[in-house]
């Protein structure tokens, strides 16, 4: 191969790697871009759980001060205290299974969505007791108290489920955190060595053109000088 046409084919391999590194970056940026989107929807998603589930926590006390409060309305005789609790215990039971209810729909892991389906049943004996304790409170408050007890025995077999829930869907928060983690992390490996790699061979082929360059510039330098110094035009 001459002179000129190793120059030329350097050159060109010289900007066929630019080129190449070049699309490698930007095609690795949007996929990075892509995993980043995803796990950050993910992360998102998962954090409106783990909201959703502390407002389902504190209506499931709510309902329980709701049944006291009744409860002392009744002994004190106020009917406008009576009215006030079966309105918010009507909202307080609203949120409450509004809350689960987009849980169970929600990107969760399996034993999360498993367990968000295994209380439902005993969300509903737990908020219906508070209804029956409620109704009677405003007329038979001896039947109401009598009544006490197995509402009691709900909310706490309902407040240990609900643990379970909330250290599964913390879970999975911890995990879909890990994962946005990793992800950028491996984008950020994967960008920095198609950065370096494409370096490398562009200094390579640099230092190669630069020889096919320099060298019989060096080499007329030479001659030049010889001539110079012996006269010797021959």
């Amino acid at each position: 191969m001459s002179a000129q046409r190793s120059l030329y084919f350097w050159l060109g391999a010289l900007t066929a790697v630019s080129i190449a590194g070049l699309l490698l970056l930007g095609l690795s940026g949007q996929e990075a871009l892509r995993e980043l989107d995803s796990a950050v929807t993910s992360t998102r998603d998962v954090g409106a759980a783990v909201r959703r589930q502390m407002d389902a926590d504190m209506m499931h006390d709510a309902i329980r001060s709701d049944v006291y409060a009744a409860l002392h309305a009744a002994n004190e005789n106020d009917a406008g205290q009576s009215a006030d609790v079966a309105k918010d215990l009507a909202e307080h039971v609203e949120r409450f299974n509004t809350n689960i209810a987009e849980n169970a729909a929600a990107d969760l892991s399996a034993e999360a969505r498993a367990q968000t389906e295994r209380i439902k049943p005993g969300i509903a004996r737990y908020t219906g007791s508070a209804r029956e304790v409620i109704e009677l409170a405003a007329s038979d408050i001896a039947a109401a108290k009598a009544k006490l007890p197995g509402f009691n025995q709900d909310f706490a077999a309902l407040e240990d489920e609900m643990e379970k829930l909330s250290d599964l869907i913390q879970v999975r928060a911890e995990a879909a955190e890990g994962d946005a983690r990793t992800t950028m992390q491996r984008a950020q490996w994967l960008m920095g060595g198609i950065l370096l790699v494409t370096l490398l061979l562009a200094v390579l082929a640099q230092r190669y053109v630069q020889g096919i360059i320099a060298d019989p510039i060096r080499e007329l330098a030479a001659v030049a000088a010889d001539i110079t110094r012996t006269g010797d035009l021959s």
